[in-house]
C-alpha cells in the first residue's frame, strides 16, 4: 500500500512540476544612454542583446537613449529558463556589457562603447580639375547593412532589425526585416496575457509591456501597450514598475495539489484500517 500511494504521489508532483515548466517567465526591461566614443550615439545605432550567443532582442537609438518610451525595450523569456543568465549587450557589433537576468527586473543599464571612425560616404577625392577652374568627387554612400537574428515566429512571420553602419539614408539594398514561417497557431490555446504597469507620462504618451503566460503566438486578446496621457515635462523618465506575474495562480496550484495529495493519503490510511 505505502508503494502504491508513493507512486501515487510521484505522478502528481511529476505533472504539477511540467506545468509549471511549460510558463514562460517573465522579461527584464532595460533603459539608459548609448555613447560611442564619449558621445551621445547617433539615432538609428543597433543595440542587441544576446543570451549564449543567440540574439534575444534588439532596438535602435534615439536621442542618445534606448528603451525610452514610447520604444520599451525587454529581454523575453520566452522558454522560461532565463533568469540567472548572462545578458550580453552590443552597439553596432561592438561589446558593450553585461547584466544578469531577473524575471521582471527593471533596469536603468547605460552603453558605451569605443569604435573606429571613419566617413560614411567612403573615399573623397580631391581636385580634379586644372586651368582657370576646379572641381572635387564625392564618393557615393554605400550601404553597409547588420541585422540581427532572426526573432521568434509568431502569427506566421517573423522579424528582425536592420541598420545601415554607413547611414546612407538609403534603402536600396537593405535586406528583408520580415519573413513567412511555418508557425501553425494551436487552436485550443487560450491567451493569457499579464502587463507590466504604465510606465511615466512622457511627451503626453505611457507604454508597459505585455506578455502572452500561454505563448499561443496569436495576439486577438492583447490589451494595449501604448496610450495618450496628459502631456507632462519633457523629461526622459525611466520606465516604472515591474513586469508582474500573475502569484495567485501559482498559489492556486499548490494549494490544489496539496489538497489531492492529502486526500490520496487520508482516503488509504482510513482503507487499511478497515
Amino acid at each position: 500500500m505505502k508503494a502504491k500511494f508513493g507512486l501515487i504521489t510521484f505522478f502528481v508532483l511529476m505533472l504539477t512540476a511540467a506545468s509549471a515548466a511549460a510558463i514562460p517567465g517573465v522579461p527584464h526591461q532595460f533603459y539608459g544612454a548609448v555613447q560611442i566614443n564619449g558621445a551621445p550615439a547617433p539615432d538609428g545605432s543597433l543595440v542587441v542583446a544576446r543570451i549564449q550567443g543567440l540574439d534575444e532582442a534588439a532596438t535602435t537609438t534615439s536621442a542618445g537613449t534606448y528603451g525610452i518610451a514610447p520604444h520599451i525595450f525587454y529581454v523575453p523569456d520566452t522558454e522560461g529558463d532565463n533568469d540567472g543568465k548572462q545578458i550580453d549587450f552590443y552597439v553596432n557589433g561592438v561589446f558593450a556589457t553585461s547584466f544578469t537576468f531577473v524575471n521582471g527586473g527593471t533596469t536603468t543599464l547605460d552603453l558605451s562603447i569605443t569604435q573606429a571612425t571613419s566617413p560614411p560616404g567612403g573615399d573623397t577625392g580631391g581636385d580634379t580639375g586644372g586651368g582657370g577652374g576646379g572641381g572635387s568627387f564625392t564618393g557615393s554612400c554605400v550601404e553597409k547593412w547588420e541585422c540581427t537574428d532572426w526573432f521568434a515566429c509568431l502569427n506566421g512571420k517573423q522579424q528582425r532589425l536592420c541598420v545601415d553602419k554607413n547611414q546612407c539614408n538609403t534603402v536600396e539594398n537593405m535586406p528583408l526585416e520580415e519573413r513567412t514561417c511555418d508557425f501553425v497557431a494551436n487552436p485550443n490555446c487560450v491567451e493569457d496575457w499579464s502587463c507590466s504597469d504604465w510606465s511615466a507620462c512622457q511627451f503626453g504618451s505611457q507604454s508597459r509591456v505585455c506578455t502572452d503566460l500561454n505563448t499561443c503566438g496569436t495576439t486577438n486578446a492583447k490589451p494595449e501597450d501604448l496610450r495618450g496621457c496628459g502631456q507632462g515635462p519633457d523629461t526622459p523618465l525611466p520606465i516604472t514598475g515591474f513586469f508582474l506575474a500573475n502569484p495567485a495562480a501559482s498559489a492556486g496550484l499548490g494549494i490544489v495539489v496539496i489538497v489531492l495529495i492529502g486526500g490520496l493519503y487520508f482516503g488509504l490510511r482510513k482503507r487499511r484500517a478497515k
